[in-house]
């Protein structure tokens, strides 16, 4: 809708939309993240309309997207987490175009999503109030008129989108200790083993902090292999990343591979980074470059 290309367009040229990026970033990163490694079948029975707006990058690596989707953000703390209300403006945005992007093209799309924030750094005050198992931030996105809304039709005409009802939790806490608990707790109640759909890392700096090491580590050995987006404020800094993430991999002889390079984000925020360490001639942007690992699984290395 018009909202939603007035949203991108903040990502043009236009320097009156520089502070808008700020807050729009995380979202559109993420969202073209989902859009690249779970596009939507152009070949489903949708109309010509629908078809053409199906348009993005897509890798050649490119999964199912289950009913139930798990994105874990991780490496958060208080730019992310510092109140129910910032969480809320961060990633509203990502809800409502998961919901256009996923439920309003003609097919099934996503029922549940849950936005887990995880990190040392999240705020204990703000983690136990919005933990996952305690008290989630609840928003449903549904159709106009949803509630007077009769079941779907099988008719195109009449053919009524899925609702989604996204939860946002947050948790202080290490991802591999998180992740363990969390599993514990599902094979303790008998549930089924909790994998994540994506895991992202805004801006994460894995180049200069050797406490992301046991988090690669923990991914890399799921039974079941899962993309890792992670951001960075320069590409040289990204493809620093790239080389730790690939030479730990080697190391322990656990299996990655890249589905795409680092490369420059078009979706970074445009407002520069103001960085006392910051190398002279060098700007640096929130998400300024990204790349995405396949991890885990039965996946092998490759580089």
């Amino acid at each position: 809708n018009d909202d939603d290309k007035g949203d991108v367009d903040a990502f043009g040229n236009s320097t009156s939309n520089i502070n808008q990026t700020v807050m729009l970033s995380r979202s559109a990163t993420l969202m073209a993240a989902m859009e690249r490694i779970f596009p939507v079948d152009v070949d489903v029975d949708v109309d010509d309309d629908q078809k053409k707006k199906l348009s993005s990058t897509t890798t050649t690596k490119t999964k199912a997207l289950p009913k139930h989707v798990r994105i874990h953000i991780i490496g958060c703390d208080h730019v992310e987490c510092s109140s129910k209300e910032t969480m809320q403006e961060l990633f509203m945005p990502f809800i409502q175009w998961m919901y256009m992007y996923y439920n309003c093209n003609g097919i099934a799309g996503v029922e549940l999503m849950d936005l887990e924030l995880i990190g040392p750094g999240v705020p204990n005050k703000v983690s136990k109030a919005h933990s996952l198992d305690r008290n989630p931030i609840d928003i449903v996105v549904e159709p106009p008129n949803a509630a007077s809304a009769s079941v779907s039709s099988t008719s195109s005409h009449h053919w009524i989108p899925q609702a989604l009802r996204t939860r946002i939790s947050c948790k202080s806490d290490t991802y591999e200790d998180y992740l363990t608990r969390r599993n514990d707790s599902a094979a303790g109640h008998k549930h089924k083993h909790i994998f994540p759909t994506l895991i992202i890392a805004f801006n994460a700096g894995i180049w200069g902090y050797n406490s992301w090491l046991p988090t690669i580590s923990h991914i890399a050995s799921l039974r079941q292999a899962v993309p890792f987006v992670v951001t960075a404020y320069t590409k040289l800094e990204a493809e620093e990343d790239e080389d730790v993430i690939f030479n730990h991999l080697q190391c322990l002889e656990l299996g990655g591979a890249l589905l795409w390079e680092p490369e420059v984000n078009f979706y970074r925020c445009r407002k520069e980074r103001e960085t006392k360490s910051a190398v002279a001639g060098r700007v640096y942007n929130e998400n300024g470059a990204w790349q995405c690992w396949n991890l885990g699984g039965s996946v092998s290395l490759e580089h």
